[in-house]
């Protein structure tokens, strides 16, 4: 996780992200799912901002289990940057406890591999029953907020436009060149 030292980071610029989730599970014999949302802060300098998901998980399950709460998520990795968007991936649960709970889950990409996982105990802080596990397909829906430059440049612009607009109707004016002569005279309205 972003470190420099075992070069998993070298230059140690990876985005970090950290958030807060709260949800529950319900797994029954042949079928299974969960729903969990997502309140973070991915911190990456200027490119900083904020975000919420909520993502869906259902598929084919083994064994009884019933459980909510809520775990601290955090993470780092090149492109690991959240993006407004949808998105959907395979998704692996297995969930085990009797009042406290533990879980652990990974999504499942095109070639088989298991790219994002978490594994905390318990990773849900709160109440669970039963032992199982499903696997299937996740949906995420992501909203990600404007990063602290497209709020700073917002900001810039606004100040910049409103000043430029106002100075813009006093400039004008005559300009003199010294190898012409000027034949701006100026005239009397009023004869005496």
């Amino acid at each position: 996780m972003n470190n420099p030292i075992n070069c998993s980071d070298p230059s140690g610029l990876d985005p970090r992200q950290f958030g807060l989730a709260v949800g529950g599970s319900v797994i029954a014999p042949g079928i299974g799912g969960s729903v969990f949302g997502v309140v973070g802060l991915n911190y990456d300098g200027m490119k900083s901002s904020v975000y919420a998901q909520l993502q869906q998980n259902l598929g084919l399950g083994g064994g009884a289990f019933v459980g909510w709460g809520g775990s601290l998520l955090g993470g780092s990795g090149p492109n690991s940057a959240p993006s407004t968007g949808i998105s959907s991936a395979g998704y692996l649960e297995a969930d085990a406890g009797y009042g406290p709970a533990g879980s652990v889950s990974g999504n499942i990409d095109s070639n088989g591999n298991i790219t994002g996982y978490s594994g905390t105990v318990p990773y849900k802080l709160g109440v669970g029953f039963g032992a199982g596990v499903f696997g299937g397909v996740s949906y995420t829906q992501t909203a990600v907020s404007p990063s602290l430059q497209n709020i700073a440049n917002a900001f810039t612009s606004f100040f910049t436009s409103s000043q430029s607009s106002s100075t813009s109707a006093a400039n004008g004016g005559f300009v003199l060149y010294p190898n012409k002569s000027n034949t701006n005279q100026m005239q009397s309205v009023y004869k005496k």
